[in-house]
């Protein structure tokens, strides 16, 4: 519990930090006049570092969160540097090391865009990336440093312009960032194919707001090669595309339970709201019978405060449950083929335990499907017969072997294949498949009771007598 406290605790003051010195720059840029176009990123960041500490701050270590929440550091870094130029050169204050902050600030906001975007989509939405994707980071890496080493060895404005060789480096790493996130939009559509009905529909708007993403990213790249576009317009539409993914996620979360923290917030907007009604109530009741207590005695009245907060107390429960119900019917009323999906769901789980085999079937297809692995099958009975039922192929071997067991007696056997990208089963997983292993060596034993006791049953209800079964059975 201390652990996860310390770690809201951080999580929530980096991003609240960051927003403060986001807004203030803001404020300060329009103070001073001076706009440029990497200020239209400044809602995406503030709304990246606010979701980023949201996920961080939540009972399961997501590490997904903190990519979310330390992205726009870069960013916040050379806004504060832009500022500190500007403190000299528009309100003539006399600070020392202008160049070398004016250099800092120049290209220190590029790993924001440049490794955070890529990066970020292709680990969606558990923080881990499969080998097989790995070449989006080495595009996001490689493409940011050239883009930042090309930035940095530009001299401070009036000394020299750009030489050729940097203008190509520059461009060099801007198309390799727009080449990595084309590459995580692509690891996004796999996922989105492979996943189940309710994976499917988390991802779906941030698969869309991805999308949007890529094709800003690839617009500046497209337009500052080939059309020679100013680098700074070129990259303005990517700045105003990047709110989309914490909304896209946002989204995700309200309506279709990402990281199974829609209820924290709608809980958090539920308080926020019924605490806006009932001091907007508390005020116009004082204000309405201050007014009338003026207009009849003469004098402000203490009693009508003391009844007045009376009203507002016992309004708080009625008000709470209104604005409660709608919130349930905003965020989860409309989503009537997700309840059936649910209700559809839990049957299917009844079924499966009560038909062992169709649970045996079901544990090998969900087994490869959610390790990614090469192959699965399983045995019930005598592990030398044929398999119940296979699931691709284990041309590579078996990876994990466990047995399916009920009280000591080995009634089958699991195996499955190496997972592609070449990760290991953790030791996580291998419990968590003994636990399904268990499972079905339960449910075998409960079918195999409850078809002795449904027997006697049907032939009573066919007419059948005790000797009738018994010759039946034989």
């Amino acid at each position: 519990m201390r652990k996860r406290l310390t770690r809201r605790v951080i999580a929530w003051s980096v991003a609240v930090a960051q927003a403060v010195i986001l807004i203030e720059c803001v404020v300060f840029y329009a103070w001073s006049g001076d706009w440029f176009a990497s200020e239209l990123a400044i809602v995406g960041l503030i709304a990246f570092a606010l979701v980023g500490a949201l996920i961080v701050s939540q009972p399961a270590h997501f590490r997904f969160g903190w990519f979310l929440l330390l992205a726009p550091v870069p960013a916040v870094v050379s806004f504060v540097a832009s500022e500190y130029v500007d403190i000299i050169q528009i309100h003539h204050v006399a600070l020392p090391l202008e160049g070398g902050v004016w250099w800092f600030g120049n290209w220190a906001w590029i790993p924001s865009f440049g490794m955070a975007i890529g990066m970020l989509t292709v680990r969606f939405p558990d923080g881990r990336v499969s080998r097989g994707w790995r070449f989006v980071d080495w595009l996001c890496i490689t493409g940011t440093a050239l883009f930042a080493g090309g930035i940095a060895s530009i001299e401070f404005p009036g000394k020299s312009p750009a030489t050729p060789t940097t203008v190509a480096i520059i461009y060099a790493g801007l198309a390799l960032i727009a080449a990595g996130v084309v590459g995580a939009l692509a690891s996004l559509v796999a996922r989105y194919r492979r996943g189940d009905r309710d994976v499917r529909l988390q991802l779906e708007w941030i698969l869309l707001a991805t999308g949007v993403v890529t094709i800003a990213f690839v617009y500046a790249a497209v337009v500052a090669i080939a059309f020679k576009v100013d680098l700074t317009l070129a990259l303005a539409p990517a700045y105003v595309s990047l709110v989309c993914i914490p909304v896209s996620i946002g989204i995700a979360i309200l309506r279709h339970r990402l990281f199974d923290i829609d209820w924290i917030i709608s809980r958090t907007v539920v308080y926020v709201i019924v605490t806006g009604i009932l001091g907007g109530l508390f005020i116009g009741i004082i204000e309405l019978t201050q007014q009338l207590s003026i207009l009849y005695t003469g004098e402000r009245s203490e009693i009508a405060v003391v009844v007045t907060a009376f009203v507002v107390a016992g309004a708080f429960t009625p008000v709470q449950k209104w604005v409660d119900a709608t919130m349930e019917r905003r965020f989860r009323g409309g989503d009537v083929a997700g309840r059936l999906h649910h209700v559809s769901s839990t049957a299917e789980s009844v079924v499966r335990v009560i038909d062992p085999h169709r649970f045996a079937q079901w544990l090998v297809e969900e087994s490869v499907a959610a390790f990614e692995a090469e192959g699965g099958l399983i045995y019930l009975g005598d592990h030398g017969s044929r398999p119940f039922h296979t699931k691709g192929s284990l041309k590579r071997g078996t990876a994990v072997d466990v047995s399916v067991q009920h009280d000591g007696h080995d009634m089958g056997r699991l195996l499955l294949g190496h997972r592609r990208g070449g990760i290991d089963y953790s030791h996580r997983d291998l419990e968590a498949l003994k636990r399904s292993a268990a499972a079905l060596g339960g449910a075998l034993v409960l079918a195999s009771d409850l078809g002795h006791l449904m027997e006697p049953r049907a032939a009573a209800t066919a007419g059948l007598d005790s000797e009738a079964v018994s010759a039946l059975r034989t």
